[in-house]
């Protein structure tokens, strides 16, 4: 039987795997597309804002409320290109990497906001 923790490893290859295909076609557009401010993304955001968006997603979930880190939000602005977002990605993959490797020994995680708590075994 295949562990947590490789399971684990196994499927966030392939988030990255497949994050990397959008990140290479990221590479060929400019960078004033990259952040230019469109309406198709949602509340007038740009390609740049919604990889950054995914980014704070695990700099939330990952880094501060299962491995309890206080660690700051990446900002859109000081992501002024693809080279920028993919260090992004790059100190994310490091937030996984422990996940991963320490999932096996985790404690209890306890999430509150606001009225809703949740706890994860």
């Amino acid at each position: 039987m295949t562990s947590i923790s490789a399971y684990a490893k196994d499927q966030y290859e392939l988030v990255k795997s497949s994050r990397q295909a959008l990140l290479d076609y990221c590479k060929t557009i400019s960078d004033k597309d990259f952040i230019d401010q469109n309406t198709s993304f949602g509340r007038g955001g740009s390609i740049r804002n919604l990889l950054v968006h995914i980014i704070n997603t695990y700099e939330y979930w990952i880094a501060n409320i299962a491995l309890k880190k206080n660690t700051s939000y990446s900002q859109y602005e000081k992501s002024e290109n693809v080279k920028d977002v993919i260090s992004g990605f790059e100190q994310v993959d490091k937030f996984m990497n422990e996940l991963i490797e320490n999932m096996e020994n985790l404690e209890v995680i306890n999430y509150q906001s606001g009225d809703a708590k949740s706890t994860v075994n």
